[in-house]
């Protein structure tokens, strides 16, 4: 995503019912990033048995460390 004209990442956490519960804009897509983001859902929102995203790294090893007993899904739709 594009703030005044600089590219930025957005973290979004999605419940069931397709509602955003929570966001993150970061500057960097990297694993301090991606912890920030799980850190602070996981403290405001009860723990996820799924959670979906692309194949960056940095997220799956972080979804790993932070919630392992998740289902991490990577496929497309």
């Amino acid at each position: 995503m594009k703030v005044n004209c600089i590219f930025r990442y957005v973290y979004r956490a999605v419940d069931q019912h397709c509602q955003v519960i929570d966001a993150l804009v970061s500057k960097h897509r990297d694993i301090a990033s991606a912890r920030k983001f799980f850190t602070a859902s996981l403290r405001a929102h009860r723990t996820p048995t799924k959670v979906t995203t692309d194949r960056a790294p940095a997220l799956a090893n972080v979804i790993q460390e932070s919630i392992p007993t998740a289902f991490h899904n990577t496929g497309q739709y």
